[in-house]
């Protein structure tokens, strides 16, 4: 592949992601009103008379003032099953996972919960995917849902304009006062009182944060008497499992901090307060969370009043999960109505939380409890809820979206007013409105561009056309450029005459007409492959297993279990490599041939890496380290310089500066193989280098057994690489990310150099697999980027076609994601090889490079 070609087959597969990505993740429209504290607002009737009754101080504005300040505290990561009491059953089922490190360590919660119940509440609180702090804040305080791109914002927090329960406070001249996580700060920058927040993004330092908001805290809440809200976010539990896990001592004494302060906070609590206390996500079993399973979604969300109970109890039960077979379980978006009756505030004006029945099912009345009165309470509160969505709905013309399904939302309204006799009936329609209405929600914010997204896929199969059947001629394209351009320009001139087959925007139509001309004109196409052509046993053998793995991308099964599908078919492409060897009676070729198959035995079954496994053994770091260091000393002896760097820096030997040592060696010297390794190796930890080693052993063994730089061998050579991919500890969801490589030398948090060593980390095995590649010739190049790139496309399609699915945003999006940055990493690995001269430099002539 000539440098030019490299040049504009990135460009354009680049270019084909970005139009495919913004047809697919469409942004939310955020709406800029507000709502406002009058009855009238509320509701349009005197439905809710048992709910805001005239009072004196206590009246607030669509409801009486039931907790006049609230303590509302963030323990960052706090999974559900981290709080509630674990059944000796539970402990022996999550003992494999080091349960014993994370469950029951919050005793005291336990205690509150049977000795206060009626004052006390835990329920399962379920996040929305992404699970990235920034994304659940906004929600926790606005009531309303993220979108999937909303988790760039996540290292670089913007502003919210929305409306929220923090800015009806201020407008309502409340105060507050916060601790803790800085993104805070960033969210609400003049909305406190005062301000101690701290940075967040250093994940090993697992303290600082949580000292600090100790520090505060207890004389704010016991001292001070001039904030409504008090908000405390702490970190420590989030950064423990970024950094060791969730089954680590470190999360034991953590939880055990947790709960010396919960112990206080119940001892002091004042009587008017409310306490809350909830997690703004879970995380996974590696410590990670971005939104795919129920340990990523499943937070914990505890309420506690000292002096006023919170529900009406049953035995020992919530009465109103015993009338109405309620789950334990509510949506984060649903503490913001809650929240917002309960201090007197409006709900904010986005909101499409349902308000939390137990807290407001209470009889109002002198005397005994009164179940009719209590329903009554509850559906006036339900009312307010409903009006407040149906009037967000009206006003931003949310109704022209899904006409059909929200005509169904206005019967089921109108059901419930024509039943305001019968409570129970009611109450019924009234909670089928308010989870429809969520549900309708969640449909309507995905919304796509198929105009877009269709030109991204056809992006993407031209630029394949183009790099496998076509030469680049460097002359022709400033005219394939000039012809993109000039339709692009155009096209707004007579798109009113003819259907809309451009995207509308500015960017995404010079993306598309540039680039699908650029495809097009710029390359001299030739004639396919004769049927004539003879084809190899091995070369059809391998083209099947192409065809099997892109099919397998159109699975759902097959996509979420990806690296047991290609650790197949490495196999397969090494069994086929051993039947060429014995039908050519390549004897000599049997020994090493017999050794790769143990070597890739061992690599499938060795334990994936993680950097938070920060533990030096024996097995996993000094014997692998030391074969590791033996192929150093064939390669590139002055890398043993970097390579005793490392060893230093998992002693903890100038942690701050060695790094930076393997950083700046990696650099000057880039050409060499043992360069990506050792950065790999840094980023990964200790757990790594039987992986690194297993995998160099079997790049070696296989390029001996096959020398020459074919298109079966390049093909087969792409699946051992994309399986070094999912076997050093990386998949297709975030959760996968090891965010702890960002801050490997890094004493405080820089989003760009975090952000650099994070992508090293995740896709740095591509970097290895071609830095390893005995001659990167022409061929070798367009084949391996041909391989990611229909991998690419398969993906593309599927997730199109799939764009409707229950699970399109938990495990199909993400591996859109991943699946386009991989194939765009790979165009960018080969275009840094291309400048660093290891394949040939364009001549502006249009000569055809056949494969062979």
């Amino acid at each position: 592949m000539v440098a030019g070609a490299v040049v504009v087959s990135f460009v354009l597969h680049a270019a084909a992601v970005l139009l495919f990505t913004n047809g697919f993740f469409l942004t939310r429209y955020e709406a800029k009103e507000v709502s406002t504290c009058t009855e009238e607002a509320a509701v349009a009737s005197s439905m809710h008379h048992h709910l805001r009754r005239q009072n004196g101080s206590t009246s607030g504005c669509w409801s009486n003032v039931k907790f006049p300040r609230v303590v509302y505290i963030v323990i960052d990561a706090l999974r559900y099953d981290f709080m509630h009491e674990a059944s000796q059953i539970e402990q022996r089922q999550k003992a494999k996972d080091g349960g014993q490190y994370f469950l029951n360590h919050l005793p005291h919660v336990h205690a509150v919960l049977r000795d206060r119940p009626a004052h006390s509440l835990l329920l399962r609180f379920v996040a929305d995917a992404p699970t990235m702090t920034m994304q659940r804040l906004k929600g926790l305080t606005t009531g309303t849902l993220p979108t999937f791109l909303d988790i760039k914002d996540n290292m670089h927090s913007e502003e919210i304009v929305e409306d929220s329960w923090i800015k009806q406070l201020t407008a309502l001249n409340k105060s507050i006062v916060f601790m803790g996580d800085d993104t805070w700060g960033k969210l609400y920058p003049t909305s406190f009182l005062r301000n101690y927040s701290y940075d967040s993004f250093n994940v090993k330092d697992l303290d600082t944060v949580d000292n600090g908001v100790l520090e505060h805290f207890f004389p704010e809440l016991v001292n001070q008497t001039d904030w409504d809200v008090l908000i405390a976010h702490f970190l420590g539990v989030d950064h423990v499992g970024h950094t060791f896990g969730p089954n680590h001592p470190k999360m034991q004494s953590k939880l055990h901090q947790m709960n010396e302060f919960l112990v206080e906070l119940t001892n002091t609590l004042p009587s008017d307060v409310l306490a809350v206390v909830l997690g703004d996500h879970g995380m996974s079993s590696d410590g990670n969370h971005g939104g795919a399973t129920d340990d990523e979604t499943g937070a914990a969300l505890f309420l506690f009043s000292k002096a006023r109970p919170l529900h009406a109890l049953d035995q020992d039960r919530s009465m109103y999960d015993v009338l109405f077979d309620s789950p334990n379980e509510v949506a984060q978006v649903d503490l913001v109505p809650t929240l917002s009756l309960l201090m007197g505030l409006p709900i904010p004006f986005g909101n499409l939380g349902a308000v939390i029945p137990n807290l407001f099912f209470e009889s109002t009345g002198p005397g005994a409890f009164n179940v009719t009165d209590a329903l009554t309470h509850l559906n006036d509160a339900l009312w307010v809820n409903a009006h407040q969505l149906r009037h967000q709905f009206l006003t931003t013309q949310t109704i022209r979206m899904d006409l059909p399904a929200m005509i169904q939302l206005e019967k089921v309204f109108a059901a419930a007013q024509a039943s305001a006799m019968d409570a129970h009936a009611t109450h019924r329609l009234l909670q089928t409105y308010l989870r429809d209405a969520l549900s309708l929600s969640r449909a309507l914010y995905t919304q796509f561009d198929l105009v877009s997204m269709i030109h991204g896929i056809a992006l993407q199969l031209a630029a394949f056309v183009a790099l496998h059947f076509g030469s680049f001629c460097l002359r022709r394209l400033p005219m394939a450029l000039g012809v993109g351009c000039f339709v692009g320009f155009t096209w707004p001139f007579i798109a009113s005459h003819v259907s809309a087959l451009l995207p509308g925007a500015p960017l995404p139509r010079y993306l598309a007409t540039a680039g699908l001309s650029t495809a097009l004109l710029a390359f001299r196409y030739r004639p396919f492959v004769s049927a004539s052509t003879h084809l190899s046993r091995r070369s059809v053998g391998l083209a099947m297993l192409v065809v099997l793995h892109c099919a397998s991308l159109f699975s759902n099964s097959y996509l979420v279990v990806q690296d047991r599908v290609l650790l197949f078919l490495s196999a397969t492409t090494v069994a086929l490599l051993g039947m060429d060897i014995l039908v050519q009676r390549k004897w000599s070729h049997l020994p090493p041939f017999m050794l790769l198959c143990v070597v890739h035995r061992l690599f499938a079954a060795w334990p994936h890496p993680n950097i938070v496994f920060t533990t030096v053994t024996v097995q996993m770091t000094w014997i692998p380290m030391a074969a590791l260091g033996v192929w150093i000393c064939f390669v590139h002896p002055l890398s043993l310089i970097s390579y005793v760097c490392v060893w230093l820096y998992w002693f903890d030997v100038f942690p701050l500066f060695l790094p930076w040592v393997v950083y700046g060696w990696t650099i000057l010297h880039l050409r060499q193989p043992s360069s990506p390794l050792l950065v790999l190796v840094l980023l990964h930890g200790p757990s790594s280098p039987g992986t690194f080693a297993l995998f160099i052993a079997m790049a070696t063994l296989f390029h001996s057994l096959d020398k020459s730089p074919s298109v079966p061998t390049t093909v087969g050579y792409c699946f051992l690489v994309h399986t070094l991919y999912f076997q050093s500890g990386h998949g297709n969801s975030f959760a996968s990310l090891q965010n702890a490589a960002a801050f490997v030398g890094m004493a405080k948090f820089q989003w760009h150099i975090a952000g650099v060593l994070l992508a090293v980390n995740t896709f740095g095995a591509f970097w290895l697999g071609l830095a390893l590649v005995p001659t990167p010739a022409t061929q070798t190049t367009t084949v391996v980027t041909g391989y990611f790139t229909l991998s690419a496309i398969c993906t593309t399609i599927f997730v199109a076609i799939c764009r409707r699915h229950l699970m399109v945003w938990a495990i199909f999006a993400p591996k859109f994601v991943f699946d386009a940055a991989i194939s765009v990493a790979v165009h960018g690995l080969v275009l840094a090889q291309a400048l660093l001269g290891h394949v040939e430099k364009s001549d502006g002539d249009c000569k055809m490079a056949h494969l062979s």
